[in-house]
């Protein structure tokens, strides 16, 4: 219990920094700023919101990497959204959807890497 105690922790912080230092906000939430003129990362975001709310982890995050753009800031933040959402559920949940805290961790740590990002 401890060690999943620290690991929620150790993304919250990292959340919190690299919000605040990349996007100067508080979270790392992604918002659609134009909904009547969606640009590629606000179709993504959308796509993925749809299937996390189908309790499909695993499409989305395949979803995620097949489409986000690694030069676009606004993936970045979008990606950072997606995993900090998926850290936030419990692990029963995370487990029905045949998920766990490690690809969780893993996949925000290849999403760092895949942008440059070294925090």
């Amino acid at each position: 219990m401890y060690q999943k105690d620290w690991f929620m922790r150790q993304i919250d912080i990292g959340a919190s920094v690299l919000a605040k230092l990349l996007f100067n906000k508080d979270t790392p939430a992604y918002e659609i700023i134009n909904p009547e003129q969606y640009t590629a990362a606000d179709l993504l975001y959308s796509r993925l919101m749809e299937l996390l709310a189908d309790s499909k982890i695993n499409e989305a995050e395949d979803l995620l990497f097949a489409e986000m753009d690694t030069n676009d800031i606004d993936s970045y933040l979008l990606a950072f959204d997606f995993y900090f959402r998926l850290s936030e559920y419990d692990d029963a949940y995370l487990e029905q959807c045949d998920f766990s805290r490690d690809e969780v961790a893993d996949g925000l740590m290849e999403v760092k890497k895949l942008f440059g990002v070294d925090l």
